[in-house]
């Protein structure tokens, strides 16, 4: 964060240094309303594992309006209050290439009533979570206008969000599961027939809804051009950053230390979301972002 503040002020005072004598036009309109949007560059997510063969991919894009009020200007700069609404689409994909884990099955997990311990060799997990905010960005302004025409300017502010919905979009694996019988001399089964041994697959109906957060909290950052298109209508051309303050998944330390996949005979094989063995998931993004401002 400190070193996306660093690059955004160099960036401010190179362009001031080289327009040193420019001077830019007072603005009448103190009152501003933006539509934008914001594409999402690289990954969305800020992610650590409990699993090391885990990987991770996320994005995340958004659109809002923000409203503005200038209560300052001198000299061709100025500065604006802002707050809006925006609705912003998380998008992870985590997978991991093999694990094993293995515990102690109850009589429920038996056709017979028999206890035993079950066995799993797992491969190619894949879950893909979509997970969506409506989020209220407040932030401060300044903008630095050459001219007329154009100008540079420079935000930072917060941007809390509040879960709209969030669910798995897929999911899927393959499985191979066997039991140990201590009380049968320590027999091992692993026929197809019997308690969903073997191998099998798994899909999305088999899958616990993964815990998210029902509050999210980011600061953003800003920088960009603005150039005026026609009477009171300007375009905006900047990137943005915004660093998480919490977690977009919950760690729950009694789901994470349960097996991935275990198995009943009423209810069959059931899996774990992966999130659960997330202990970060916060927000590190870089987005592109496109605007359209009206100045009244």
């Amino acid at each position: 964060m400190k070193r996306v503040i660093k690059y955004i002020s160099a960036a401010l005072l190179a362009v001031g240094a080289l327009n040193a004598h420019a001077q830019g036009s007072a603005l009448d309109s103190r009152f501003s309303v933006k539509v934008h949007g914001e594409i999402g560059v690289g990954s969305a997510l800020s992610m650590k594992t409990q699993q090391t063969d885990m990987s991770h991919k996320s994005s995340m894009n958004s659109f809002g309006v923000d409203f503005g009020y200038m209560f300052w200007q001198h000299n061709g700069m100025s500065l604006s209050v802002n707050a809006g609404l925006d609705y912003d689409m998380n998008n992870a994909k985590l997978n991991i290439g093999s694990m094993k884990c293995d515990y102690a099955a109850g009589a429920d997990a038996d056709m017979d009533g028999d206890t035993y311990r079950r066995y799993y060799q797992l491969s190619n997990l894949n879950q893909e979570i979509g997970v969506e905010y409506i989020s209220i960005p407040v932030y401060l302004n300044f903008t630095y206008r050459f001219n007329n025409w154009i100008g540079v300017y420079a935000n930072l502010g917060i941007k809390p969000g509040f879960k709209a919905r969030g669910k798995t979009k897929s999911f899927s694996g393959d499985v191979y599961s066997y039991g140990i019988y201590p009380q049968y001399d320590n027999l091992m089964m692993d026929d197809e027939w019997l308690n969903n041994f073997g191998n099998s697959q798994l899909s999305g109906s088999q899958v616990n809804a993964p815990s998210i957060n029902g509050f999210n909290m980011s600061v953003l950052a800003g920088a960009g051009i603005e150039a005026k298109i026609y009477g009171p209508l300007y375009g905006v051309l900047g990137v943005n950053y915004k660093a998480g303050l919490t977690n977009t998944f919950k760690n729950n330390p009694e789901v994470a230390s349960s097996p991935v996949v275990s198995y009943t005979v009423a209810h069959g094989q059931q899996a774990e979301s992966l999130t659960s063995m997330l202990s970060k998931s916060k927000i590190s993004h870089f987005g592109v972002n496109i605007a359209l401002i009206y100045r009244f």
